[in-house]
């Protein structure tokens, strides 16, 4: 092979790489190789130099690195010109609409099938609409149904269009039918046409507009602006298209992801995967609705079908990669719907940071390329996380769920993450589930024992400490203020450790759990549910040990007096039990609000932040339920001290002397404690209401 090239070659030189940038940029030649396989092999070297700079300014266009020593093991000869050849251009970073259409295919791709203007079958090409590596999409006119229609031509194989026609769902756009072309080997997909365009479109529209400026005013100006080029009309009286005006950048995009979480669940449950998620295969309406599109590589029985496998790099979980790559012992058929999270996830996350989470991408199906964009997903995702700082802890969590390489890790299923998602559509919701960094409910997070057993405490010292005082003043004689000092010590010592420890030995699961929790281990956990239902039953078992301690001691306090010889009147005994009843009533109720709602507030929130799957939410719907249904029970214990206090003034009222000064205080305090039990009962309904509005929305 010479070393150099004729003064006169230059004119061929340039009609070589003018030919093989043409076959770059149309999809007719992979790389530089294939082309040359179609040309003399004697090339000299200056001229293979020539073609090889083509190659690398197409791919760093494109977004892909490529260096002129790449091509050296392939074309030793280069190795003695390489200093001459100049390469100034840096490598910059792929951007979205650089990595948006990267494909892999395992055949050669339909190409140059039809142009626009021509009629095919029932069907007058219009316009093309997109173009990839297994078909051509146009609008196109139908004639017998005088309808527009998104027609989608590719080779007459696979299993796409029954695979399609199973799924009727408001977010997967609507496959009409099928049918071959006639004197033609191309399979004809036709489906509804819509006027918002693309995800990607949008993406790209937003690409220079400030931070301060996104919202979802910009997402439905740029739909409507997408609607208007193409001859229609924005739906401007759409409910989806108002809820989008009113929500900020961060609820847009957990409309547009809860959308598509509810299409690929609904896919999912029909044992489609769809393996190639990404802005360009998200179609808008006109109504702002966002559909899933393009399952060209789903199948309902099998990951790879005998003539393709593949999607898009920039979006691909690590599994999904070494699946494709032949040199990883990794089995296909291994994939699952949690391919298809990761991927929502980077498009989301995109969405979100108007950048691609990962930048190691490559058309290059070397193993070394692949192995790169594995390498960087199963290390960046604490990377990811700092970058997710400054977002809603809500946003956060569910982003770095999904982008988890261990698939485990991720979200059950799209059910679970569409949960999560929903959450963030509701802005009273995700405030009390996912709080902001200043919240003060933050501080209590780890204190769940020592929260509750403090407040309770401090409700049962406070009223003990009044029963106390008015049973010694006024119940008991005093000869006997001495053994009854003792009594109340012994009896006090034993009934509020006895409460603590049946409180802490009933509930410590919670305890145990939200320690994994903050740690980031839920998979620790024994049983989540357990831990959520004894969670959400902490007030009423706490209130029951309360009253049972209270009712005990006002029998215990007389009994054992009169056992120690202590003469006391039928009027100390009847202020003895009424003392400690009414007051256990009071308590009950108090404590019962008081730690109800700290648990909606702090607890709650830690154990089902990273985990919104069927089963924990259908545990917290059944305790919130049960929540709701007590609130009228304990508010009407409230209600009733002051009423008793006053009936047994009326029925013992005769018989009792000083006992009727303490039973009037009750009757007070009982009278004080019913607007806060009445206003902590609203609180509490209010919260559970919320919460399971969100949660049974799409049930």
């Amino acid at each position: 092979m010479n070393e150099s090239q004729g003064p006169g070659s230059n004119a061929g030189n340039m009609e070589l790489e003018r030919e093989l940038a043409s076959g770059l940029r149309d999809g007719k030649f992979e790389s530089i190789f294939e082309f040359l396989e179609h040309k003399s092999h004697d090339l000299p070297a200056g001229q293979i130099a020539g073609l090889v700079r083509v190659e690398i300014e197409f791919r760093r266009s494109q977004g892909e690195p490529a260096e002129f020593v790449d091509y050296v093991h392939k074309f030793p000869e280069l190795a003695t010109i390489s200093n001459d050849l100049t390469l100034t251009r840096p490598f910059e970073p792929a951007t979205a609409d650089q990595t948006e259409f990267v494909e892999i295919d395992t055949t050669p791709p339909t190409r140059n099938l039809i142009e626009v203007g021509d009629k095919l079958d029932d069907f007058d090409l219009v316009a093309q609409l997109g173009k990839g590596s297994f078909a051509v999409v146009f609008l196109a006119r139908q004639v017998s149904m005088q309808r527009m229609v998104a027609l989608k031509v590719s080779e007459d194989h696979g299993m796409e269009a029954q695979t399609l026609a199973q799924l009727d769902h408001p977010n997967i756009v609507r496959v009409f039918d099928q049918r071959k072309a006639k004197d033609h080997e191309l399979q004809l997909l036709y489906m509804q046409y819509l006027e918002g365009g693309t995800l990607l479109d949008v993406l790209k529209k937003l690409m220079d507009t400030p931070k301060e400026e996104l919202d979802g005013k910009a997402f439905v100006k740029c739909v409507d602006e997408a609607v208007v080029e193409r001859g229609a009309t924005p739906l401007h009286e759409s409910v989806g298209r108002q809820a989008y005006l009113e929500s900020n950048w961060e609820q847009t995009i957990c409309r547009i992801g809860h959308s598509l979480t509810k299409a690929l669940d609904y896919a999912h449950q029909k044992g489609v995967l769809h393996r190639d998620i990404k802005p360009a295969n998200v179609l808008i309406g006109s109504d702002c609705s966002v559909k899933l599109a393009d399952f060209n590589i789903s199948s309902a029985d099998t990951v790879i079908g005998d003539f393709k496998f593949g999607g898009s790099l920039a979006y691909m979980p690590p599994e999904q990669i070494r699946a494709f790559s032949r040199e990883d012992d990794f089995n296909p058929e291994q994939l699952d719907s949690r391919c298809d999270i990761y991927s929502l996830g980077v498009m989301l996350y995109q969405l979100l940071r108007r950048e691609l989470p990962f930048y190691a991408m490559s058309k290059s199906r070397s193993a070394g390329g692949l192995d790169n964009m594995i390498a960087e997903r199963e290390h960046s995702l604490t990377r990811i996380s700092s970058s997710l700082k400054e977002h809603s802890p809500l946003m956060r969590k569910a982003l770095t769920r999904c982008l988890q390489p261990d698939v485990n890790k991720r979200p059950e299923s799209a059910r679970e993450l569409a949960n999560q998602l929903g959450i963030g559509l509701d802005p009273q919701a995700e405030d009390f589930l996912f709080p902001r960094r200043r919240d003060w409910a933050l501080f209590f997070q780890k204190q769940f024992l020592v929260v509750c057993v403090g407040v309770s405490l401090l409700f049962n010292i406070l009223a003990a400490c009044f029963v106390y005082r008015f049973n010694l003043m006024d119940s008991v004689p005093e000869a006997a203020h001495g053994t009854f000092r003792i009594v109340q010590f012994v009896i006090n010592g034993i009934s509020f450790p006895l409460a603590i420890g049946l409180f802490v030995y009933m509930t410590y699961a919670v305890q145990s759990a939200l320690r994994h929790c903050l740690r980031g281990e839920d998979a620790k956990i024994p049983d989540s549910q357990f831990a959520i239902h004894r969670a959400l039953s902490a007030g009423h078992i706490q209130a029951v040990i309360c009253a049972a301690i209270w009712i005990v001691a006002g029998l215990m306090y007389p009994t054992v007096l009169t056992v120690l010889g202590c003469s006391l009147s039928q009027s100390d005994w009847i202020d003895f039990v009424a003392s400690h009843t009414l007051a256990g009533i009071s308590i009950t109720s108090l404590t019962y609000f008081a730690t109800t709602y700290l648990t909606l507030r702090i607890w709650l929130p830690v154990l089902i932040q990273n985990s919104f799957s069927e089963n924990v939410i259908s545990t917290v719907t059944s305790g919130l339920v049960a929540l709701i249904r007590k609130i009228p029970i304990y508010q009407l214990l409230a209600v009733s001290v002051p009423l008793l206090a006053i009936a047994l003034l009326v029925i013992f009222g005769d018989i009792m002397t000083g006992g009727k000064f303490p039973l009037i205080v009750l009757s007070l305090f009982g009278l004080l404690t019913i607007p806060i039990v009445l206003f902590g009962g609203n609180r509490v309904r209010a919260i559970c209401d919320k919460l399971l509005y969100v949660f049974r929305r799409d049930s």
